[in-house]
This record gives structure tokens, sequence and C-alpha cells, in this order.
């Protein structure tokens, strides 16, 4: 269905402008077009619209659905699932056919301030960050639809949206190089300010070391994709600078609970560029920032004992998805803190939920026998460790309910600590929103893992250094530095990314990026076939390059669209 795209006068309505299809959009109105663009207050209200649509990218499937993509969850590792999470991974054609709208409207809403730049009466001075701003958003909607479609259209004409045909990935990703580059020039986090004069405090907003993560990211793709090993340097290029402090200041949380108890919860050194968290509701304010959607992180995966409705016990049968305790144990060593701070209670025999008479809550303990006697353990839930106790019960305690661990086959997750609740009117309880937190899309870890992969791939013998420092920090000392006898580096790497980013939607763009590597000879280690589904490792090599990697385009496209073409390989699926 075309939609007749005009500027209205209210910018609070500009936000939910954007294309319900990619060039399926009438020519707008001239008459309300050129009057709204003159002001600070007009480019940030544009602005305000660029950055609620990036959110909506990260949330295709609205606000409750707990997976970015279906790619996310292809990638997911967990040992028990429910029926979407099964049609990724068995990927069944229904579940990969998706729209390329979200994408498409955040590159949209950003020509309405690059399109329009003439117009302002603003300094040129005054003009440029937004532009820069602009210029940021326009290539994560590219890098987007580069990373999950492939060959996709590059709209050049945002008024009357003539049919355009798919372009070559590697143009789509000139396009993202161009925009990034020139989002490059903005000023470092610390230094943002607004049109005002006022610091822009969300790391949502574009910055130089945002900029500079986004090009690291995109050379390495391009390395793998486009089978270009010389991208390797450029992305190990960016990657230093983040890393030296040349575009910004960013430091390493110091162990896995500040990373569990800060850097999750966003806005934290560590944190590069992040998806702002919009709990709370409120109407725009051009002097502010962003209006808040209902944003919730994380919904699905987080367990007991983060979750504290009636219903969210260390009961299994209460989850549709379980991660077990024997996974963990394969992936963490003991002495790895990731360990202990992702997951409660791996090691308990027994599990205590214990009311407190005197403050009328819960409390969570556990009881390990080791040699013969129990040892007592509980949860502090304001740093989410767990403190020794000399025995089950204190004064006022009871138990409220007991469970046998050893019988248990799941572990419970809490990595992601912030629960939100709502109070309903008729509900006897509050009812879970989600968590309330950013979505931390690219943080300092991931950067220094990525350089040791650019590294590796270059045959440098320093690439092992950077994935040492994750090793400390995860330790808490060097005993556990890499060793040849632990075989491929690359392999230790990515094993080592699946542990720093799990539940972090990273695995899959890690699986893929090193499974073209492999297609294209840089790698002896099949990732596709090893690392993903049955489905997944039943993909010929021809599959792969007719498009089996990437999303099918939804229907909806071609209808005003005649010179839009499904890939290859879905083509056949979807027919």
């Amino acid at each position: 269905m075309k939609k007749i795209f005009i500027y209205l006068l209210l910018f609070s309505a500009l936000w939910n402008t954007g294309c319900e299809g990619v060039l399926e959009v009438e020519p707008e109105n001239s008459v309300t077009y050129t009057n709204y663009f003159k002001t600070v207050q007009d480019a940030e209200a544009i602005l305000a619209g660029c950055e609620r649509k990036i959110k909506m990218i990260k949330m295709p499937m609205g606000a409750m659905y707990y997976v970015a993509t279906a790619h996310c969850g292809a990638g997911l590792l967990v040992d028990v699932y429910d029926y979407q999470i099964d049609a990724y991974r068995s990927m069944a054609p229904s579940r990969y056919e998706c729209s390329v709208s979200s994408c498409y409207a955040i590159i949209e809403q950003a020509h309405m301030l690059l399109d329009n730049a003439h117009r302002f009466e603003i300094s040129e001075e005054e003009l440029r960050p937004y532009l820069q701003q602009a210029h940021f958003a326009r290539a994560i909607g590219y890098f987007e639809l580069a990373r999950e479609w492939g060959e996709v259209p590059i709209v050049t004409d945002y008024v009357n949206y003539p049919p355009v045909p798919q372009s070559p990935v590697s143009e789509v990703f000139d396009e993202v190089e161009k925009s990034a580059l020139i989002a490059f020039e903005l000023p470092i986090y610390e230094e943002l300010t607004d049109g005002y004069g006022k610091p822009r405090t969300s790391k949502q907003y574009a910055s130089k070391g945002a900029a500079a993560a986004l090009l690291a990211q995109l050379y390495a793709w391009r390395a793998a994709v486009e089978n270009k090993p010389e991208y390797w340097k450029e992305a190990e290029k960016y990657c230093t600078m983040i890393i030296e402090g040349k575009v910004g200041h960013y430091a390493l949380a110091t162990d896995p609970h500040e990373v569990c108890n800060v850097v999750m919860k966003g806005e934290s050194s560590e944190g590069i560029w992040e998806i702002l968290n919009t709990i709370a509701s409120g109407e725009f304010d051009p002097n502010y920032g962003f209006g808040q959607d209902a944003y919730y992180e994380q919904t699905f995966f987080s367990t007991y004992p983060v979750r504290t409705e009636s219903n969210m016990g260390p009961d299994p049968d209460n989850y549709s998805t379980q991660f077990y305790k024997e996974r963990v144990n394969r992936m963490y060593d003991k002495e790895d803190m990731r360990r202990d701070a992702y997951f409660y209670a791996v090691d308990a025999d027994s599990l205590y939920v214990i009311y407190n008479q005197a403050s009328g809550e819960m409390v969570q303990k556990y009881v390990v026998k080791e040699n013969g006697r129990s040892r007592y353990y509980r949860l502090n839930r304001s740093t989410w460790k767990v403190e020794e106790e000399n025995g089950l019960l204190g004064a006022g305690e009871t138990i409220s309910a007991a469970y046998d661990n050893r019988r248990i086959d799941m572990a419970f997750l809490q990595k992601y600590r912030f629960p939100y609740y709502a109070k309903e009117d008729n509900s006897l309880e509050p009812f879970y929103m989600g968590m309330e937190m950013n979505r931390v899309v690219w943080r300092l870890a991931d950067i220094y893992l990525l350089r040791a992969e650019c590294r590796a791939y270059q045959g440098k013998a320093n690439a092992e250094d950077d994935l040492n420092i994750i090793r400390h920090r995860a330790y808490g000392n060097d005993n556990h530095k890499y060793t040849t006898a632990e075989g491929d580096i690359k392999l230790a790497i990515f094993r080592e990314r699946e542990k720093e980013f799990l539940f972090e939607d990273n695995r899959w763009y890690d699986v893929v990026r090193n499974g073209f590597n492999h297609l294209n000879g840089h790698t002896d280690y099949d990732y596709i076939r090893n690392e993903l589904s049955e489905a997944y490792a039943d993909l010929t090599d021809q599959d792969i390059r007719d498009g089996a990697l990437y999303l099918s385009f939804s229907s909806y496209i071609f209808v005003n669209n005649e010179l839009i073409r499904q890939n290859v390989y879905w083509n056949q699926k979807v027919q």
C-alpha cells in the first residue's frame, strides 16, 4: 500500500514518517515542504526522528520480541528452544522473509536532513554536526541492509521514488563507508553537544568513537564477504584508534561482575555505541533529545533469580528456552569469573528461596556440599555476588521453597540484572516488561577481540595480545594466556567472543564473518557447518554464494518496484 509522504508542521509527527516499504512512497506535497527546515530546533526534531528509527532497527518484531533478527535467533547458543527459535534454526522460509522497512526508514529520515541542508537558515558550523549525525544514521541503515539482505537498492531520489534495482553488496558497503567517514569527523563522545550547547549524554548519538567502531566492523565484514584481505588492515587501524584513546575515552570494566552491573546497564566507559533504553515514556523535547518509546531489552532470556515473578523460580518447566549447566561447564573454566557472573549457582547442590519476616522480602540462597560439609551462600542483590554465611537461616527467616539443583539441567542466567515491572490494576502482581538497560551494540571488549581477529587473519604474531587482555579480565590473572597448544588462534578468538558476548546477539555475525573467510580459503575451520544448526550444515558452497546466509525480501517490496529480485537461494524456497 502506497503512502503519501508529507512533512508536517509538528515535528513530533516526523518521528512517525518512514517507508512502509522501500520505494513505495509517492511524491511529497511541495507546498508543505519548504517551511520547516530553518532553525536549530527543526534540525533537532529531524535528528530525533533518526534516533527513534535507529531504536526500531534492533526490534523489528516489536518491543517484546527477544532477538533482533532471524539471524540472531539462528546463531543463539541454547539447548531448549521454542518454536520461533526452531523456525530460525531450521531455516523455515516464512521466518526468513523479513521487511527492510526499518532500515530504509532510518535512511529516509537521515536524508530529510541531508537533502534539505540548503534550506536551513543557520550557519554551516551549526548545521555540520547534524549532517554528520545523519550520515552516521544513514551508514547504520545501509550496514544493516548489507549484512542482513546483501544486495539491496541504493535510493537516490527521496522525492519521486523511482523503481531501483539492487546494487551489488560491495556498492552498498561503499555507501556505508562514504557516510561513516563523514560521521568520523564528529567530536568525541565527551565533547558532543546539541544545538543549544548542552551535552548529549546518550551513547546512541553518533560520536567519533562510534563512527570508528562502525568503520572497524564494516572493514572486517568487507574483508570476509568481499574476499578482500586488505580490509583487515583498515579494520585494525580503527580498532587501534579506539583502544589507544584517539577517538574518545573508553576503558574496560575491571571484572565480569562490573560488566554485568555497569556496562550492560548502559552509558559506561566501556560502551561505545548503544541503543537507548526507553522504559520511561515522555513527549518530545527538542531542547533535550529524542522521544521515548516502550523498549525493553533482553526480555525473555533472563531467569530466576533476576526475575522475581511468582512463576519464575528454579523450575525449568517455566522456561521455553534453556541453557544447560553442562554447556556452561564446557564453555567456562571454573577460574573464569564470567561463569559465576553470568550464571547463578551453577555448582549448588540445593537452591532455597528464603522469606525474611522483617523485610518481607524473598532471599535467594544455595548450598554446596564439599568434602562432607555444607557451605551456605546468599545472593546479595545489590552487587549480584554471593556471600558465604554460617548457616542456611538467619533470624526471622523461613524456607519458602527448596530445590534439588542436582536434578536440574538448566543454568540460570543473571548476566542481565535490571528487570522492570509495571503494575496493572487487574493483576495480582506486577507485570514483567523487560530489562531497564541499553542495548550495548559495541563495547571496548568487542574492539579488542576484533583487532585480535584482524591481526590473526593478517598472520601477525601480536594477535594473541588483545585476546590475552580479555582473558586477563575474565580470570583476574595472566595464567590463561593463549598458547599454540590450543590450536588455531582464529578459532580461539572466536571462542573468546562466544564466551564474552553470550546472549548479546553477536554470535551469528561472528560465525558468518569467519564462515566467509573459510569459504574463501583463509581459515581451515568450517564455521558455518560446525557452529550453526543442521540446516546450515547441509548448505553447499553454491547455496552460500546464492544467498543462503541472507534474509529474503518480504513480498510487499515487489509491489511497486518491478526491478527488485529475490536472491537465487531464497527464490527457490519461496516459489
